[in-house]
């Protein structure tokens, strides 16, 4: 890990997502008890899960793959010299 010489960041960091994780799951569980108690069906489908899953991951790879290809095209000499002097690159 580059500027960590002794990892104590990502420990911290690991134990604030699972801190987040458990307070989220305590919500979602405490919301469909909610729901359940007005007698409204709270079932989610594995189907749904599973293309909520694939569109994230295929939107993340879209968007990922696209810019990072545009990049690989350029000129690296034109691509430097614009990018130290401001210009955008079309």
């Amino acid at each position: 890990m580059t500027g960590d010489p002794d990892g104590s960041r990502g420990e911290r960091w690991m134990s604030f997502g699972e801190v987040v994780l458990v307070a989220f799951s305590s919500l979602r569980w405490n919301a469909m008890r909610s729901l359940q108690s007005f007698g409204w069906e709270t079932t989610i489908k594995g189907a749904a899960i599973l293309i909520a899953f694939l569109f994230a991951a295929g939107v993340g790879v879209l968007f990922g793959v696209w810019p990072a290809r545009r990049a690989a095209l350029l000129d690296r000499i034109t691509a430097s010299s614009r990018y130290e002097h401001g210009q955008t690159i079309d």
